[in-house]
């Protein structure tokens, strides 16, 4: 799988597993599905799409996404987004509910 998580690189699968477990302790329980992106309307160039390595829409520069999860009580509509900041000063992913104008894209296997 190519799955990558930015600055940690190989270790990216630990690190998705630690975030997924800070969720799981707040009762915010996910699928396994790897996501790498959640394309506005399919477009990758929009401002309004998310992906792994990018930065967070109206979030700070220099903060990129390092995992979306996606939540197991409202698969394809609900994710739950991380960034290094967010890791680093040891807040919650924060949650966002998806429309019909977002396209989920998986890593590939």
């Amino acid at each position: 799988m190519k799955f990558f998580v930015p600055v940690v690189h190989e270790e990216g699968q630990l690190f998705w597993n630690l975030v997924q477990s800070q969720l799981f302790i707040r009762y915010r329980f996910t699928t396994q599905r790897r996501i790498e992106a959640l394309l506005w309307e399919g477009d990758d160039e929009d401002e309004r799409s998310i992906f792994i390595g990018g930065n967070l829409p109206g979030g700070a520069e220099e903060d990129p996404v390092m995992v979306i999860h996606e939540s197991e009580f409202f698969p394809g509509v609900m994710m739950f987004v991380c960034t290094l900041r967010m890791f680093l000063e040891r807040e919650p992913p924060v949650a966002l509910a998806l429309t019909e104008h977002v396209e989920v894209v998986e890593f590939e296997p």
